[in-house]
């Protein structure tokens, strides 16, 4: 391995069940671009590998759905590890923390893709998937914005992904694209100027927001999982914010301190930290239900 021999790894470890041999094997696979065969040599034996090695295993699960692209998968791989015995707390801090991790990696598997302005329009209006038009939509500059500004209107009224309407939304509000749009969505009609509306995380309030969460959640581990959940929560919403007042600010700091903890499986007495807030408890669980509810619900790439 460490001579990039990958041919001579794979027939060292032909037929070899051994976790060790797995492990190399998979990796020389991966090596010579074979990541479906490695895909399914890890998935074969991924009870053993899990027993031998779990953080390697679960490192070597999810590198390998990305690397493919298999992010529906790999979400049906996280629910097989959930259910697997205990076997330390860190192995369950990198359990939690999977739903973040291929959310974003759905997210980033995004590549250029900008052609002809007839295949542009084409993909964008009359894409074959949600990830297709986003695609897309990943390589556009203020002037490819500006250029097909007009497609990028009709696209929000058109597209049936939420994801697809936001990204296409935030590349108008950047470009400061000066006309009315006219969009639906989460169930919402919105009619607005994007040159008037503040891109996603640039807002005051809520930058204020995330240095008070890192001011108040001193562990690194908490404060990350915890920023993640805000802004997977903020993009879900947009344009919409979710803090309307300064009271809101006090709310969803423990909102989002409180389901860091629950991913983490750290100790929290929420209720206590809700009285310290000079929360409602009640009303604080109902927020915290709420923000719970549109993650969950946040839609996912289909490739």
């Amino acid at each position: 391995m460490a001579k990039g021999q990958y041919d001579a790894v794979l027939k060292e470890s032909e037929g070899k069940t051994a976790p060790n041999d797995l492990f190399y094997r998979i990796a020389a696979l991966l090596a010579l671009n074979r990541g479906k065969e490695a895909m399914q040599l890890c998935l074969r034996y991924r009870d053993s590998l899990f027993q031998t090695n779990p953080l390697l295993t679960l490192k070597t699960n999810f590198e390998l759905r990305f690397a493919l692209e298999e992010f529906d998968e790999a979400y049906d791989d996280m629910a097989v590890f959930e259910n697997y015995p205990y076997v330390s707390q860190e192995v369950e801090e990198q359990l939690r923390a999977l739903p973040l991790r291929i959310r974003t990696a759905e997210r980033a598997s995004l590549r250029p893709a900008i052609s002809s302005p007839e295949e542009v329009e084409e993909k964008l209006l009359h894409p074959k998937d949600p990830y297709e038009a986003l695609s897309y939509l990943a390589n556009f500059q203020d002037a490819d914005t500006l250029r097909y500004a007009k497609t990028l209107a009709k696209l929000l009224e058109t597209s049936p992904s939420n994801l697809v309407k936001t990204y296409a939304l935030i590349l108008l509000c950047k470009a400061k694209y000066d006309q009315n749009v006219t969009f639906m969505k989460n169930g919402k009609v919105y009619r607005l100027v994007p040159k008037e509306v503040v891109p996603p995380y640039e807002e005051s309030a809520y930058r204020h927001f995330l240095t008070r969460l890192d001011q108040t959640l001193k562990d690194p581990s908490l404060a990350g999982v915890a920023h993640d959940l805000a802004n997977n929560y903020f993009f879900e919403l947009f344009p919409d914010s979710f803090l309307k007042d300064v009271a809101d600010e006090s709310l969803y700091l423990w909102v989002f301190e409180t389901l860091a903890h629950t991913y983490l499986r750290s100790a929290w007495n929420e209720e206590e930290e809700a009285k310290k807030l000079g929360l409602s408890y009640p009303e604080a669980k109902m927020a915290k239900s709420q923000v719970e509810a549109v993650l969950n619900a946040a839609e996912r790439l289909k490739v």
